[in-house]
């Protein structure tokens, strides 16, 4: 397999499952594109990366060095040591001239030149011009771009609309946090201070209030920067469902929207509530409750994931897989490594990272493409 094959595969099936801590870049979650009405993922075999439809039919021949997720109805592949775009009929979209290429937002896309980053429209022209050292796709309008060692964010027409900052996070209510000397503030999306930088870490707003730290504690502020809950706790995560997972000591349990802890503090790991199940850790395994703090599915993992239409990444001793509410095995755990379904298809990971070989799975737990190293 080609190192940058491997490298782009092995990155979609990276798991980040841990509460979640800030990220400096957008996150990048590329739709599948349509054609014939029909989604297309990506797939490799000893020939190379092409695309496969849900019943794992060939669509796009196994030609390329690199394929990635289809977004605005082209696909960014490596041909010949270059990255161009492919339309859903195998046609290109723009032909291979780029040393990388993320997906397309709105129209435009990052592209990489040498260690120049710039953004083109959907014929190949540069409209943004850089020279920028990291660029992100668009979202809401905004995109951010790496600049002397430092981010900020800019418009479509290219326009700065922020300051640099250390690091800037994703907006979410209207509102980013940033980072300068390692304090973390607010910004709007126009990019004018909302809340000064004061505190020593800052999580995303949900349900109107934010996380955010002090002298090593953990609390919730409102969109003036006021504390609504002062810092006292040893780790926080963002409001799911109206519950907050919060650490006291060595233990988590849930705050409610009144921020009353109304699961207590007993769990030795917890992750957000989703489709009103949470998966915790308790005497050693993994397990699920719901918002009363009840167990569903008893502790008998060695890991277990957030519920997502309808289907939960569990781990045992054979490797991952999938359960549904119930704790039904849906599809055996014994891969490497799972990603999440999205859509009719889930991106399973067979063997060793050493020499990983990739596949995909339906709901049924059926294999519909092989497990292959590729080239």
């Amino acid at each position: 397999m080609s190192p940058s094959l491997l490298r782009d595969f092995a990155a979609r099936f990276l798991l980040h499952y841990s509460l979640p801590t800030f990220l400096v870049a957008f996150v990048i979650c590329a739709p599948l594109a349509r054609a014939l009405d029909q989604p297309l993922f990506p797939a490799v075999n000893a020939d190379g990366a092409g695309y496969i439809d849900a019943e794992g039919k060939v669509v796009i021949v196994m030609k390329f060095s690199g394929a990635r997720s289809f977004s605005e109805d082209v696909a960014a592949v490596e041909l010949g040591g270059y990255w161009g775009y492919l339309k859903p009929d195998g046609e290109f979209a723009i032909v291979p001239q780029f040393d990388d290429a993320g997906p397309f937002s709105g129209g435009l896309a990052p592209v990489q030149r040498g260690n120049v980053w710039n953004y083109i429209d959907l014929s190949g022209k540069i409209v943004i011009p850089g020279p920028f050292e990291r660029a992100e796709r668009f979202v809401h309008e905004l995109a951010l771009v790496e600049t002397g060692g430092t981010w900020l964010l800019i418009d479509r027409t290219g326009k700065t609309v922020s300051e640099n900052y250390a690091a800037i996070g994703p907006f979410s209510e209207e509102l980013a946090a940033v980072s300068n000397n390692g304090e973390w503030g607010f910004i709007s999306i126009s990019g004018a201070i909302v809340i000064q930088p004061q505190f020593d870490g800052a999580g995303p707003f949900r349900e109107g209030v934010a996380r955010a730290a002090h002298d090593g504690k953990w609390g919730f502020i409102d969109k003036a920067g006021a504390w609504v809950v002062e810092p006292k706790y040893d780790r926080l995560d963002d409001f799911f469902d109206s519950l907050a997972a919060f650490k006291s000591g060595k233990k988590w349990g849930w705050l409610d929207r009144t921020f009353r802890e109304v699961i207590p503090a007993k769990f030795a790991q917890a992750r957000r509530f989703s489709e009103d199940l949470a998966a915790v850790q308790f005497d050693g395994g993994w397990g699920y409750i719901d918002t009363n703090g009840r167990f569903v599915i008893e502790p008998q993992y060695k890991d277990a994931q957030d519920f997502r239409e309808g289907l939960a990444i569990v781990a045992t001793s054979r490797g991952y897989g999938f359960i549904d509410p119930t704790g039904r095995a849906v599809v055996r755990a014994r891969y490497l490594a799972v990603k999440a379904f999205d859509g009719p298809l889930a991106e399973v990971t067979f063997g060793g990272w050493s020499a990983p070989q990739f596949g995909y799975v339906n709901r049924a737990g059926q294999q519909v493409w092989p497990p292959t190293k590729g080239h």
